[in-house]
């Protein structure tokens, strides 16, 4: 078999609010309003894939929208 592609574990909510320097209700209501990127959910467990929200956050970065 060929090499297999790495899963990246995604990242919490605590991670992206961290990420963010917000409150992790804020990442839950701004993942509600559709405003960060590369959510999912699974029950009640939020989760965010790392690639989406790091490309997110650094074109941000780069706009200066901070």
């Amino acid at each position: 078999m060929g090499k297999s592609a790495r899963i990246e574990r995604p990242y919490t909510v605590r991670e992206v609010a961290d990420l963010l320097g917000c409150s992790v209700q804020q990442v839950r209501t701004l993942f509600h309003a559709g405003e960060i990127p590369g959510g999912f959910q699974v029950r009640k467990l939020i989760r965010f894939q790392r690639d989406v929200v790091d490309a997110w956050l650094a074109e941000r970065l780069k706009a200066g929208g901070g």
